[in-house]
């Protein structure tokens, strides 16, 4: 199954990632190559990321939520997803 993907929601488009009880419109998505990962602090160099922020709906006022995947698959797949 996909984990990122861009969808039309008629006016504008948006990135959503797959968290596993369903999807979810993020509001950033970057592929790390170099440096360190902003959500878990590996090596990019060695493993590459997709990091991406998910909003909190439920406690406004609270910052997004810092996800990343170091899977080659998925940051393939992001890198897709940013292209398109």
């Amino acid at each position: 199954m996909e984990r990122f993907k861009v969808t039309d929601l008629g006016s504008k488009k948006a990135m959503m990632a797959f968290d596993g009880s369903g999807w979810r419109i993020i509001e950033s998505l970057e592929v790390k190559s170099d440096g360190v990962c902003p959500a878990c602090v590996l090596d990019t160099a060695t493993s590459p990321a997709a990091y991406y922020t998910v909003p909190r709906p439920k406690q406004k006022g609270k910052g997004a939520v810092a996800l990343c995947t170091h899977a080659l698959a998925e940051v393939e797949e992001a890198r897709k997803c940013l292209e398109a």
